[in-house]
């Protein structure tokens, strides 16, 4: 625990405290005991454990996170509530900031629909909802994030929040694109706390990105190892009569609105082709042909983001038509 509240009925946090005081627990009143040592960050525990809600357990990697941001967050000037108890939803975010923002730090993966409920309830006891994830190492500006992580990026700024376990500090990831598979590109940089609450526009589209040649015949090689006749993409590529030196020419652009697909572009964009050649309208069967990307953050409306698409990549061929 962070807090407690000392015989004055005072909330202290942890790294404020001192040995020899008495302390309780804020919900349940219990006693709790003040740790401080020299390998862990000062801390309360119950000294009787019960069923208390403020008795569950969590990583040390989430509770020094907790623990830096509520200290930096406070010496900034800022209010800060930690677990909070929300009675109406029965929710306990790890920071309220001001009483105005929910900041949840998630480091472990949970499933989709457990990050939009909680997100969900707060929105609607009226809180902004910050969700900060474990910082993804990144490979000449390549990352891989897990599904938590990418629902957890904001689709229209492609700015995403991480933590850095290793400085102890915020992480800010922008300029986001989905390039296949798990992987992303960005760019990240050190982060203040007070960005946390500045507000930020819309991203500007981001550039055209092409995957090397390389990348391309690396997930045509994994789709031979299927073993399917019937796999879509080996399917397109054997009726449209391509050499892989033609499918790494006309496929694998990485397209502005690609980040909010799942579908990898080498598969979606030998379809498509695929269709054009066949004289059927590629958005007659959009819904088949892209897997989307949910987000805990409203995103724009499908059918404007598979005609994005569809434009975009029309004149990416016509380009390289007119070049060739």
């Amino acid at each position: 625990m962070l807090c407690a509240l000392n015989t004055g009925g005072e909330v202290v946090f942890a790294f404020n405290a001192m040995k020899g005081e008495r302390y309780c627990c804020p919900d349940c009143r219990g006693t709790v005991i003040f740790r401080r040592g020299t390998k862990v960050k000062p801390h309360f525990a119950h000294k009787v454990k019960n069923v208390c809600l403020n008795n569950s357990s969590e990583s040390m990697a989430h509770y020094n996170a907790k623990y830096v941001l509520a200290q930096r967050l406070l010496q900034k000037g800022y209010h800060v509530a930690v677990e909070q108890p929300i009675a109406q939803i029965q929710q306990r975010p790890d920071l309220i900031v001001n009483g105005t923002y929910a900041i949840e730090i998630q480091f472990s993966s949970i499933p989709l629909e457990v990050l939009q409920a909680r997100t969900t309830g707060l929105e609607d006891q009226g809180y902004e909802v910050m969700w900060i994830v474990p910082e993804p190492k990144i490979y000449q500006r390549r990352m891989k994030l897990q599904q938590f992580q990418s629902a957890c990026l904001n689709p229209v700024t492609r700015r995403l929040i991480a933590w850095s376990d290793e400085h102890q500090s915020l992480v800010g990831i922008s300029e986001i694109q989905y390039i296949g598979g798990q992987w992303f590109i960005g760019n990240k940089r050190p982060m203040t706390v007070e960005e946390l609450f500045r507000k930020s526009e819309e991203a500007a589209t981001t550039r055209l990105y092409k995957l090397s040649d390389r990348r391309v015949e690396r997930y045509i090689q994994m789709c031979r190892r299927q073993n399917n006749v019937h796999e879509p993409t080996l399917n397109a590529m054997y009726h449209l009569q391509w050499s892989q030196r033609q499918v790494n020419t006309m496929t694998g652009f990485i397209l502005p609105h690609q980040l909010y697909i799942r579908t990898h572009s080498v598969a979606w964009q030998l379809q498509y082709c695929y269709m054009r050649k066949l004289g059927i309208a590629p958005s007659h069967h959009a819904h088949g042909l892209f897997q989307f990307r949910h987000f805990i953050h409203p995103s724009p409306n499908y059918q404007e983001i598979e005609k994005e698409l569809f434009d975009s990549y029309r004149s990416v061929i016509q380009s390289i038509g007119m070049r060739q």
